[in-house]
């Protein structure tokens, strides 16, 4: 079990494990150097029985501390298996093959959440790629307003952060949504309410490559001062937000 950026135990304040509905607490819990990163160990020996050819389904809950006084929000939380990590006896003594890593679960108790990955496309024309990234945004205990603005620059007057697999040449980029419009922002969306932001990217190469694109960070703010968006959200896994590669060749080529 790891957690970014803070110590573990500050986060999670308990732990089991559920197999078919029975409940296992852990027996052993110890931590790396820097406490980011835990290995739990849970002895069900003669306690549990998977019968010959049965699957079960085993499931690790946490237990986490309040966030206030506690841990800075947006703190990630991810478990992991490693190979031979389970033991089992029987007429043979077994050990699991493979390892297994679980989703990265960002922990927040206001702002903005994307619940799906992006719907993403990638193109070149004439020399110059276009990457579309449509991503739904939902605001949770507060509403949020936000700039249609991205760039690839760490900027905090600019809401979508976005990065380039290769960043040289010309590019631009554009937000659009059917957010209501703020009068101290570009837009507001309102707290329970989902939309999607349509961030079009187009890069003119200086020299000619396969390219992609990733939205990174939404910087947001909770009073609408469009100078300084003091918050943000990082869009995890970086996967679910990038776009295909695609070859460009510049337009000086053509």
């Amino acid at each position: 079990m790891t957690s970014q950026l803070t110590q573990l135990r500050d986060v999670v304040n308990d732990e089991y494990l559920e197999i078919d509905g029975e409940q296992f607490d852990a027996d052993n819990e110890s931590y790396n150097d820097d406490s980011s990163t835990s290995t739990l160990t849970f002895d069900v020996d003669e306690e549990f029985t998977v019968e010959e050819d049965e699957e079960v389904t085993a499931f690790l809950f946490l237990e986490l501390n309040q966030q206030d006084g506690n841990y800075q929000e947006g703190v990630t939380v991810q478990g992991s298996i490693d190979d031979m990590a389970i033991s089992g006896e029987g007429a043979d003594n077994l050990e699991s093959d493979g390892s297994a890593t679980g989703d990265q679960h960002e922990l927040l108790v206001s702002g903005i959440y994307a619940e799906d990955e992006a719907d993403t496309s990638a193109s070149s024309q004439d020399g110059v790629g276009t990457f579309e990234i449509d991503v739904d945004l939902t605001a949770f205990e507060e509403d949020v307003y936000l700039g249609e603005s991205a760039s690839t620059t760490d900027d905090s007057s600019i809401s979508f952060d976005y990065s380039l697999s290769d960043n040289n040449g010309t590019t631009s980029a554009d937000v659009q949504s059917d957010a209501d419009s703020a009068a101290s922002s570009d837009v507001v969306l309102r707290e329970g309410n989902t939309e999607t932001f349509e961030v079009t990217i187009t890069q003119d190469p200086s020299s000619s490559g396969s390219y992609s694109a990733t939205l990174e960070t939404i910087n947001f703010s909770a009073n609408g001062d469009d100078a300084n968006y003091e918050e943000s959200y990082t869009l995890t896994p970086s996967s679910d937000y990038r776009t295909d590669s695609v070859s460009i060749s510049g337009s000086a080529s053509n």
